[in-house]
């Protein structure tokens, strides 16, 4: 019953600091930096063509939607929007890890802790710095997507969910670049969580799956540099502004 309870509790601030976000005319310094890039975009003027920014050109593509509506409330009910797919997406995945749990809970304790999970989530990402206006949340909820499709699609090798993957974390790890870490790791994790490699195995299967394992890996990589290298580098090859993209990065 305390979970019950302290589920709804996080529901009722997740709303009301939702409404808050929405509905306020206060917000973080930098959202004012972010639509001012997303306006220059809309005069056709890419970042590090002839003004700096210290974020991705994804950041910009992103505020062009708001920054043509004059209205941050758009970008906080995009990153909203996404958060909501984030929390659903991580819903499911957590309900999978308790039903393949050594874990002995009924059904009704293990709904609770997954919505408990589910809404604490919500909850902490409309509370840190910035809330649902900054570029924290957004990114942070396309990691979360990442994760739990990869969890997902890990006995179903799903070509078109391994891009939807690989696109959401490409635009994560753009928007925030320390996520490259967790991201390029994946598939270690679920090796790991899979229990592939043990002592009792023969030898040739070992090397058969540790065979997999660096070519699951490779692909991984490979497919995140095509997408990141699609999403930041294309607007600057056509447009031939390619050398103003690579003062940028410097």
């Amino acid at each position: 019953m305390s979970l019950i309870f302290t589920s709804l509790i996080y529901l009722v601030l997740f709303i009301i600091l939702t409404i808050k976000e929405l509905i306020t005319d206060r917000y973080d310094h930098d959202i004012d930096q972010f639509m001012y890039f997303g306006s220059r975009l809309l005069h056709g003027e890419l970042i590090w063509t002839t003004e700096f920014d210290d974020k991705s050109p994804i950041v910009q593509y992103i505020f062009s939607l708001p920054a043509a509506l004059k209205n941050t409330s758009v970008f906080v009910l995009i990153t909203l929007i996404v958060s909501i797919i984030a929390a659903l997406m991580g819903y499911l995945m957590l309900k999978d890890i308790l039903q393949n749990s050594s874990l002995e809970l009924n059904k009704k304790t293990n709904k609770k802790i997954i919505c408990f999970g589910t809404i604490l989530y919500l909850t902490l990402l409309v509370s840190i710095h910035g809330s649902l206006h900054h570029i924290n949340a957004i990114s942070s909820s396309l990691c979360l997507i990442t994760i739990a499709i990869t969890y997902l699609n890990r006995n179903h090798n799903n070509k078109i969910l391994l891009n939807i993957s690989a696109i959401t974390s490409a635009i994560s790890i753009s928007i925030r670049p320390y996520y490259l870490l967790n991201i390029i790791v994946l598939p270690i994790w679920i090796n790991i969580r899979e229990g592939i490699s043990t002592s009792e195995k023969k030898s040739s299967v070992e090397i058969e799956k540790l065979y997999r394992y660096i070519k699951d890996q490779t692909n991984w990589i490979l497919m995140l540099i095509f997408y990141i290298i699609l999403f930041n580098i294309t607007p600057y090859l056509w447009t031939g502004h390619l050398s103003d993209f690579l003062s940028g990065i410097k």
